[in-house]
Parts: structure tokens; C-alpha cells; sequence
């Protein structure tokens, strides 16, 4: 599934705070989107990034895709 498909998608409301990580979110993964800089649009880069990984931060209750 792309990136796309889930976060940028304008007819699903994702309705959550989330964290996208190149990598391994835990293991040194680069973020690179936060839901607090903004709707990420179809039209971006990492829209067309493959989701690889989905779980949650327990401690900041963040949604945190993986991506490569």
C-alpha cells in the first residue's frame, strides 16, 4: 500500500496524530513527516513511498508508519 492511499487519501480522515519514519522508526529511522507540519497532499515525494510498517507510540499515542 502507498503512502498515498492511506494518509493523503481525501476521502479517508485519518483523524489521528502520526509520525512517518524512512526506516525503522525505533532503530535509528529518519522522520520524515509529522502530522503537526500539515496534510501531506497526493501530490508529495513521500506520498509515493510504500508503507511497510504501521504500529503505535505508546508513550506520545502517535500513529507511526514505516516506509521505504
Amino acid at each position: 500500500m502507498k503512502l498515498k492511499d492511506f494518509i493523503a487519501n481525501r476521502d479517508f480522515d485519518v483523524n489521528a496524530d502520526y509520525e512517518i519514519y524512512y526506516g525503522v522508526w525505533n532503530d535509528g529511522g529518519e522522520c520524515i513527516w509529522d502530522s503537526v507540519m500539515g496534510r501531506l497532499s497526493q501530490d508529495d515525494l513521500i506520498a509515493q513511498y510504500n508503507i511497510t510498517y504501521i504500529t503505535v507510540d505508546i508513550d506520545t499515542r502517535k500513529i507511526i508508519i514505516e516506509v521505504a
